[in-house]
């Protein structure tokens, strides 16, 4: 799923609990969003104008705002974590893979199960297909998404989950373990193509056991409208598209079977 600039009308959207745990963050103004969060939901004075004082603003919202602004460093803090085992894609050729093995062994240190996010291959209605080699974006090395999550995998991952295409893409099982090439997009504020496959999507569910190895999983298939926003998609158009492009791009070699319901078939 993928994530861009937030309005203020997305808030109930965009609020990530236990049953959707891993969100990317496709555009860094969504991060500017939300640190400027505090000042943009200040309550209006009787005159239309943002209270500038503390003492204007109502106790309950001074609480509202203290809470908003630790969750905001709190964020921050789990980011710069993050950061700490971040690579960027187009510094990992396939000779150099094993640096992100080697993040991915440093991270089983510290956890039994390891999760893989990435933002790679190229865009587009035409990017649904992964093809294998080094992908290409407006002239960009976008990487060579086959070779990385092949290789984070070999290293002791349990699950690789894509976004960067902006559509849905091929998934494919590798060893046993799932590989979610693109969720496509999960919601944005006229910043997203909304147009045929830009504007279908998926949210995928996940079961794992402690030692990593897959229990069962899912999909829920959504569609995004104007200017943004997702729903349930009542023709479960990611069901079929998924089920297509996992055929063409995986048959004989792990392609992914989704059930009429979206269940994820085991391998």
């Amino acid at each position: 799923m993928s994530v861009a600039t937030l309005a203020p009308e997305l808030a109930s959207v965009a609020d990530v609990s236990r049953s959707s745990p891993a969100v990317n963050a496709a555009a860094a103004k969504t991060w500017r969003f939300q640190r400027d969060a505090p000042e943009r939901i200040v309550p209006s004075s009787s005159a239309g104008q943002c209270c500038s004082d503390d003492s204007a603003i109502p106790t309950r919202t001074q609480e509202r705002l203290t809470v908003v602004a630790s969750e905001i460093s709190r964020m921050e803090t789990i980011l710069r974590e993050y950061l700490s085992f971040s690579r960027p894609l187009e510094d990992l050729r396939p000779e150099a893979l094993d640096l992100a093995g080697e993040s991915v062994r440093q991270a089983r240190k510290h956890a039994a199960v390891v999760i893989v996010m990435i933002h790679a291959g190229a865009e587009g209605p035409d990017a649904q297909h992964v093809r294998p080699g080094e992908e290409y974006y407006l002239g960009q090395d976008r990487g060579n998404s086959i070779a990385f999550t092949h290789a984070v995998i070999d290293a002791g991952a349990s699950l690789v989950m894509g976004s960067g295409p902006h559509v849905l893409r091929a998934m494919q099982w590798y060893r046993g373990h799932l590989i979610a090439y693109s969720l496509g997009n999960f919601c944005g504020y006229n910043t997203l193509g909304l147009n045929g496959v830009t504007a279908d999507s998926a949210i995928l569910h996940v079961t794992l056991r402690a030692n990593g190895s897959f229990v069962r999983g899912s999909i829920t298939p959504i569609v995004l409208s104007e200017p943004g926003i997702p729903a349930v998609d009542p023709a479960r158009t990611a069901v079929g598209l998924i089920n297509s492009l996992s055929q063409d791009d995986f048959g004989g070699n792990g392609a992914v079977r989704l059930s009429a319901s979206g269940r994820i078939e085991s391998p």
